[in-house]
């Protein structure tokens, strides 16, 4: 069976299984004899029944060849319109911005950032449209033109301004703004190497929107270019399940930063630890560069 992103596939729920220090897994079969794992965590409010069939969509596929499922909501349509109730609008960490928080049917709360102004004008229904949902989690969008933020094309380069450095749940952000006032956070952890200051102006890759509602963008990476090749030492080698269900090897290296990143080890071709390898830089992720390696 080959697998396709956002395509739609329908598994039986063969059975619910613990993984050690990882938690509750449904083991999905599908007809063709594959089966996938999807973190019950996740859905405790989809009503999964061991022995039900379940329709999922090929929500990403990464460069392993690892597929991340995602079955379909039990009640919200992604691209469609609904009416949130309110719960509350609080001031946020930067000035003329707010912190919209709505409930969605399951009694699951949100939090949205959105223009200040945009926010007084809100009544107890929210409308929100459904941008995407990922691991049981609604990604939405105030509806309607005002005060929507800008939508961008995937992959677009858009330009936004570093304003502040804020903590959220221990955890610290650079947040930018656009000048359309969409709003994009990014781990200060992830970017110490870019020499980010408040004030300074950033070309980004524009991804996608995450589930506050701000945008999920990716900076250039200082050193790394997308479409050169670099030498990369190989760190260690492991092996994973792919889109196909079959074993694939991966290489984690690690950058001149430090950081760990890796490459798909391509069938039939022989990588060691300590070996030195030609990589090619196809995109950039939480501040590394995505690596794919270069055959002779």
């Amino acid at each position: 069976m080959k697998l396709t992103k956002d395509s739609w596939i329908t598994f039986t729920i063969e059975r619910l299984v613990e993984i050690p220090q990882a938690g509750y897994y449904y083991r999905l079969l599908h007809e063709s004899g594959q089966k996938f794992l999807l973190p019950a965590q996740y859905y405790t409010h989809y009503n999964l029944v061991v022995g039900s069939t379940v329709s999922c969509r090929v929500d990403k596929i990464n460069c392993m060849g690892k597929v991340f499922l995602e079955p379909k909501h039990p009640y919200y349509e992604v691209n469609m319109v609904y009416n949130f109730d309110f719960v509350a609008m609080n001031n946020s960490f930067v000035k003329g911005v707010a912190e919209l928080v709505v409930r969605d049917i399951f009694n699951e709360t949100y939090t949205l950032f959105l223009p200040a102004e945009v926010c007084s004008k809100i009544s107890n229904m929210v409308p929100l449209r459904v941008l995407n949902i990922r691991k049981g989690r609604l990604q939405l969008q105030l509806a309607g033109a005002t005060g929507s933020c800008k939508e961008f094309e995937e992959n677009e380069i858009i330009d936004l301004t570093i304003e502040t450095v804020v903590e959220i749940n221990g955890e610290k952000f650079f947040f930018l703004s656009h000048s359309s006032g969409c709003f994009a956070l990014l781990k200060v952890k992830y970017y110490l190497h870019y020499d980010f200051e408040v004030g300074k102006q950033v070309s980004c890759q524009y991804i996608g929107i995450k589930p506050d509602g701000t945008l999920r963008v990716e900076p250039p990476n200082p050193f790394y270019r997308v479409g050169d090749t670099y030498n990369f030492t190989v760190s260690s080698v492991g092996t994973e399940s792919n889109a196909d269900g079959e074993t694939a090897s991966y290489a984690t290296v690690f950058d001149i930063y430090g950081m760990k990143c890796g490459f798909v080890v391509p069938a039939g071709s022989k990588v060691q630890p300590d070996q030195v390898i030609l990589c090619k830089v196809v995109g950039y992720k939480k501040g590394r560069p995505m690596l794919m390696i270069v055959q002779k």
